[in-house]
């Protein structure tokens, strides 16, 4: 798990939230990963989370087709706090291939 710098709330430190994935092992279905806040969250904040970092939903969870990253922060509304990045690589729907040997 990697941390980001965007301090604007209070910093996210590493334990604060964890990333549970379900499917946890290797799968041919999608993963939905949701983000399990440890600390108390001051009124008025938000748990957002985000496949790109770029459009943020206010919600703790996402569901993969494929292989990526979550990014999950706090905001309110105004301002967002660092946030931490989990990556999903354990998804393969790519069907084997058998070759006849001669």
């Amino acid at each position: 798990m990697k941390i980001n710098a965007n301090i604007e709330l209070e910093d996210i430190k590493e334990g604060e939230i964890e990333l549970i994935y379900n499917p946890s092992g290797w799968t041919n279905k999608n993963v939905r990963v949701n983000a399990n806040v440890k600390i108390e969250i001051e009124e008025g904040y938000k748990v957002e989370t985000s496949k790109d970092a770029k459009k943020w939903e206010e919600k703790v969870s996402q569901e993969y087709e494929n292989n990526g990253e979550i990014y999950v922060r706090l905001s309110d509304g105004t301002n967002e706090s660092n946030y931490i990045v989990g990556e999903v690589t354990k998804i393969d729907k790519e069907k084997p291939i058998i070759e006849e040997v001669k």
